[in-house]
């Protein structure tokens, strides 16, 4: 049962997919995508999900206590139960000796050969002043524990039953079944179903040796067997309370009358596999519903929301990027220089008073980034940088059809005009140019543009510009202020992860 539901089963079809996204508040904004059969409609998202920083903080707090109040319970758990039965192995074995005793070794042989046991088992016998129920202990090296008055006081038939029961412990390996039961019930102790799973484990250990006993030496031992139990926990519990080790074996009379239902009614294990299998079928079945119908995707390089969608585009540009979705925080890690500046291009247009200014941006100083290095455009002068601008000028073969759609009425006159340029490197990362464009043709693909509505991104009203953004970029080095533009928050010039530059 805890196989089945602790390890992650797929089936590798996802019903639900999360995309987390981050901003520059620290929130989280999270879409839950429709994945199975995704292909039959385009629109996936189901829904959207914003939590704000404050709460994730809160979040964090909260699953950080639980997982310390948890490992701190498992270790408690661990360390009381292996030191419990390490103890008590250090004192069975301290107040004990090896049996030498050829009646009772000849005895304990023909219980290891009705149990068809082939391991090496000691036999150990504990002091008479040390009072205990008969056990078993050690996994790799085990031992049979018998007390002193147990070998004076019982017939040789009672002593085969008692070695017998626990050679069939040794047989069953219940001492390894108990140690990784105290595994497994500590790893889930802060459940309070654990320690009953755990008292039922060492239940069923000792119904099966009662049932592998009477099956061993036939019906007319019942009552010789059930005798000898009741004996043992009768002797055990009402004269020695206050004895240190007590098995499983002297428990309780609830416990002795279990263990004559068990024998009396002799349940097969057919019988229990018919209640036990299906039950592993529904908690495997269960444990691959939950771990494949939900998938996260880039859960350890999330999407990244923008304010400004003229950034935004701008990081699409450079990138190759075709949804702004796509944006990662592996792609903002891979630039280390930002330069804002005012676009030459705006003097084809109308003069507007309310937007007289226009941005351009600059990325890594107008380097090229093919994924692995920054590759310089040939000559490096102010023409040939990948700037993002009003009129592009160098763009991304990947990202042509996109800047320059087929669609639009200016773009068919100038498309023509673009040319691969010829670089090292253009073989992984082919950019298309256009060289001297003429004013005419700029100004009739920017009011073509603007009518369009595709430049409103571009225009700002004052030489203040919104910089949230710029928190999101956590290896920036350089941030640059050209032509007088300034950003409206204070804060941002008392930095000291990068440098700030104006230029006039």
């Amino acid at each position: 049962m805890f196989m089945s539901v602790s390890i992650p089963f797929t089936h590798g079809v996802n019903l639900f997919e999360l995309q987390l996204f981050t901003d520059y508040t620290d929130g989280l904004r999270i879409e839950m995508h429709r994945k199975f059969l995704s292909l039959l409609n385009e629109n996936t998202l189901l829904n959207e999900f914003y939590i704000t920083s404050d709460k994730l903080i809160d979040f964090r707090i909260a699953c950080m206590i639980i997982m310390a109040i948890w490992v701190i319970v498992v270790i408690v758990s661990l360390v009381y139960g292996i030191s419990s039965y390490c103890n008590s192995i250090h004192f069975l074995t301290k107040h004990s000796s090896r049996c030498y005793d050829e009646r009772i070794l000849a005895i304990f042989d023909e219980a290891k050969s009705i149990a068809k046991l082939h391991r090496n088992v000691t036999l150990r016998i504990v002091k008479s002043d040390i009072k205990i129920s008969p056990c078993t202990c050690g996994t790799v090296f085990p031992s049979v524990f018998v007390g002193q008055e147990h070998i004076e006081m019982y017939s040789d038939t009672r002593l085969k039953l008692i070695f017998l029961h626990e050679l069939i412990h040794v047989k069953q390996g219940h001492s390894l079944l108990k140690m990784m039961t105290l595994f497994v019930t500590s790893m889930f102790r802060i459940i309070p179903i654990s320690k009953q799973i755990r008292k039922a484990i060492n239940e069923d250990c000792e119904h099966i040796c009662d049932c592998k006993v009477i099956e061993s030496l036939g019906e007319e031992h019942l009552s010789e067997y059930m005798s000898m139990i009741i004996d043992v926990a009768w002797h055990n519990v009402s004269e020695h309370e206050s004895s240190e080790v007590l098995s499983s074996v002297s428990a309780s009379a609830e416990l002795i009358l279990k263990r004559f239902n068990v024998i009396k009614n002799q349940k097969s294990e057919k019988n229990s596999l018919k209640y036990v299998i299906p039950l592993l079928v529904v908690t495997v079945a269960v444990n691959i519903f939950f771990m494949s119908s939900v998938s996260v995707k880039s859960i350890d390089d999330l999407g990244v929301d923008f304010t400004s969608p003229f950034m935004e585009r701008a990081i699409c540009q450079y990138f190759g990027l075709k949804d702004p979705d796509e944006i990662t925080e592996s792609h903002l890690e891979a630039i280390y220089s930002i330069e804002y500046l005012l676009s030459g291009d705006i003097v084809h247009l109308t003069r507007d008073e309310s937007n007289r200014y226009a941005l351009s941006l600059i990325i890594n100083d107008g380097l090229v980034y093919t994924g692995e290095e920054y590759i310089p455009l040939p000559g490096y002068n102010e023409g040939e940088k990948f700037t993002f601008e009003m009129f592009p000028r160098v763009i991304r073969a990947d990202m042509f059809d996109r800047v320059l759609p087929r669609y639009f009425q200016s773009s068919p006159s100038i498309r023509p005009w673009y040319t691969e340029l010829d670089y090292e490197g253009s073989e992984e990362l082919p950019l298309m140019i256009y060289e001297n464009p003429d004013k005419y043709t700029i100004k009739t693909y920017l009011e073509q543009k603007r009518i369009d509505g595709e430049l409103d991104i571009f225009f700002i009203s004052s030489k203040n510009i919104d910089t949230k953004d710029i928190s999101l970029f956590k290896n920036l080095k350089t941030l640059i202020f050209s032509n007088n533009l300034k950003s409206t928050d204070e804060s941002l010039y008392y930095c000291q992860d990068y440098a700030i530059i104006e230029r006039k």
